[in-house]
């Protein structure tokens, strides 16, 4: 059975990642593959001592990792219609580099900053692999690469360009080498910023544009262009606190002549607040409005109500006193975001999502995060290809959490453990044939994944 969208929605879900304190910019953005290595998710864990230059810190390194997937293929493990899970190990090589501008006494007319990171994964059969299915077969190379060019930084009126370039590998539930959800999505943007009365003011304008390339012939209808126009302010009217709004208009096109989706257009506004109540604790609230105006296709609905995010933080340690990189203090997080995104189970779906994230950092020698989180998530209805009616809206349940910790062993080698845990609960059934009302997609899984690991810092 082929789980045409399922999984494919998966993608710009996010289950792992908790919309930490970025405020606005988590809330609605283009979406991009992220890596599976938690250090390679949050900058936080890549940095080393590295090699200064006169200009710049070039933070190379290197990680392997053995791991343990258990729904490999994110099956249902239901009988009726069969969805038998196979579990699999997974062996993973990394090599990264991190290029960062350093600090100067005179700021420079340009910074230019950069991460590239390419893991190689290979895949062996695990403890109750299904006789049909050999995982050695989906052995490939995941890529996840960001640049940006800073054009009179720190200055009245700046500007920047930027890119980045992800690959994420992710068989599918046939099992199929010629049949993976396997998905390159090439970002390329460009910014211009104004900061006025030394910064406590700033208002930016972006634009990017960002290609969904699916690799395997039969998901090739999904590809699209994603244009945003985007522009942000920010107020800070008190040391550590801020006003923020940001408003975007996002333009989705697909490339395919035939396919399930529609084009549209979006337009999403926030207004908020970011700062610090005590030396304790933090917060942030923001709400707006959100419409989305998708072609008629079959009767699908659009998005047109609230988004929010509210958020908590707990400082177990001193805030940071300014963006200095590297001063990550340990804290605790409670939060609540509501948003919607780009789906291939109709045009969209809305996300409804509680968090919570304890983070701990001692002496640069021991980095550990905690996440869990439940997300309500509603599907409108669906349409076939040909326009004609699918299945009827839906709520789906989706939950997760995961740790990591890492022990640095000495400034240049650390050892490192994760688990992650995500279930999606559904008692949904989607049609996959439209002349066969008995062909049906069965949307619940269970998935854990477990990694030991090692990384050298040079």
């Amino acid at each position: 059975m082929i789980r045409r969208a399922t999984h494919v929605a998966l993608l710009g879900l996010g289950l792992i990642s908790l919309g930490g304190s970025a405020a606005a910019q988590d809330m609605k953005g283009i979406a991009k593959p992220a890596p599976v290595e938690p250090w390679l998710r949050d900058s936080r864990y890549t940095a080393g001592q590295g090699y200064d230059t006169d200009r710049y810190k070039l933070s190379p390194g290197i990680a392997a990792s053995v791991g343990y997937d258990s729904n490999l293929f994110l099956r249902s493990g239901s009988t009726t219609p069969p969805e038998p899970v196979s579990d699999a190990f997974v062996l993973s090589l990394t090599p990264f580099l991190a290029v960062n501008p350093r600090t100067l006494p005179t700021p420079p007319s340009y910074a230019f900053s950069a991460t590239l990171a390419a893991t190689y994964y290979e895949y062996m059969k695990g403890f109750h692999t299904q006789a049909g299915d050999d995982p050695s077969k989906f052995r490939n190379v995941g890529i996840s690469a960001t640049t940006k060019l800073a054009i009179s930084p720190g200055r009245r009126w700046s500007g920047d360009l930027h890119a980045a370039l992800g690959r994420s590998i992710q068989p599918s539930s046939l099992g199929d080498p010629s049949a993976t959800f396997n998905r390159t999505v090439p970002t390329v943007g460009a910014g211009l910023q104004w900061a006025p009365g030394g910064g406590l003011f700033t208002w930016k304008f972006g634009y990017d544009v960002a290609y969904s390339y699916f690799e395997a012939e039969r998901f090739r209808s999904l590809n699209s262009f994603n244009h945003q126009l985007s522009t942000t302010s920010s107020w800070r009217f008190l040391p550590r606190t801020s006003l923020f709004t940001q408003s975007t208009y996002t333009m989705i096109r697909y490339t395919a002549g035939t396919t399930t989706q529609a084009d549209g257009d979006a337009v999403t506004s926030v207004v908020g607040v970011n700062g610090l109540v005590t030396n304790g604790f933090g917060f942030l609230a923001a709400a707006g409005w959100a419409s989305t105006f998708f072609n008629d296709k079959g009767g699908q609905q659009d998005f047109d109500s609230f988004i929010a995010q509210a958020e908590a933080r707990f400082y177990l340690s001193s805030p940071p006193k300014n963006d200095t990189p590297g001063n990550y203090p340990s804290s605790f997080v409670l939060g609540y975001v509501r948003d919607w995104t780009q789906s291939y189970i109709g045009n969209f779906y809305q996300r409804d999502r509680g968090y919570a994230s304890l983070s701990y950092f001692f002496n640069g020698k021991v980095l550990g995060n905690v996440t869990a989180g439940a997300s309500r998530i509603h599907f409108p209805p669906t349409v076939f290809d040909n326009g004609a009616a699918r299945d009827a809206a839906y709520n789906n349940l989706a939950l997760d959490a995961g740790a990591f910790l890492e022990y640095r062993v000495t400034p240049h080698v650390g050892v490192n453990g994760s688990v992650q845990y995500t279930q999606m609960v559904s008692d949904q059934r989607l049609r996959t044939n439209p002349n066969d009302t008995n062909e049906l997609d069965d949307q619940k899984w269970t998935r854990v994944q477990a990694m030991l690991g090692a990384r050298y810092l040079f």
